[in-house]
C-alpha cells in the first residue's frame, strides 16, 4: 500500500512540475532569471542595426556619463550595457568596481589607467614566486620519444 502511495505521489509531483515548466510566464506574475533573455535570443536579427542615442546623461564636475538603455532590441541582442565617459582635459574619473569584463579605450587624447586587483598582499603569489615540488624543478623538459 505504501509503495503504491509513494508512487502516486511521485507521478502528481513530476506532472506538476512539468506543467509548471511549459506555463507561459508574464510580467508582474513572478520571472526566471534568463527566460526572457533566452527567447529573445533567438528573436536576434543582426541585419537590422540602429544606431541609437543614449537614454541617459549625467553631469559631473569633470565630464558627461552617457548611458544607453539596456532594454533595445540590439543590446538585449548582444547581452551588454553601453555607457560612455567624456572626460574633460584634465578631468579625473574615480575608479569603480565591475564584476563583469569591460572594454576600454580612448577616442581622442591621451589617458592613463591603473588596475586594482581585490585580494590582500598576504595571499598574493605571483606565478615566479610560485615553488614547484622538487622533481618538477630539477627535471629538464623532453620532447615526445615520437619525434
Amino acid at each position: 500500500m505504501s509503495t503504491k502511495l509513494i508512487l502516486s505521489f511521485s507521478l502528481c509531483l513530476m506532472v506538476l512540475s512539468c506543467s509548471a515548466q511549459l506555463l507561459p510566464w508574464q510580467k508582474g506574475q513572478g520571472s526566471r532569471p534568463h527566460h526572457g533573455h533566452q527567447q529573445f535570443k533567438h528573436q536576434c536579427d543582426i541585419q537590422r542595426l540602429t544606431a541609437s542615442e543614449p537614454s541617459r546623461r549625467v553631469r559631473s564636475e569633470a565630464g558627461v556619463t552617457e548611458i544607453w538603455d539596456h532594454d533595445t532590441p540590439e543590446f538585449r541582442c548582444a547581452g551588454f550595457v553601453a555607457v560612455r565617459v567624456v572626460i574633460q582635459p584634465g578631468g579625473l574619473l574615480l575608479p569603480s568596481y565591475s564584476n563583469a569584463p569591460y572594454i576600454t579605450f580612448v577616442e581622442q587624447g591621451r589617458g592613463v589607467q591603473g588596475v586594482v586587483v581585490p585580494g590582500c598582499p598576504e595571499t598574493f603569489q605571483s606565478e615566479s614566486e610560485f615553488e614547484y615540488p622538487q622533481s618538477q624543478r630539477d627535471q629538464p623538459s623532453r620532447q615526445s620519444e615520437s619525434e
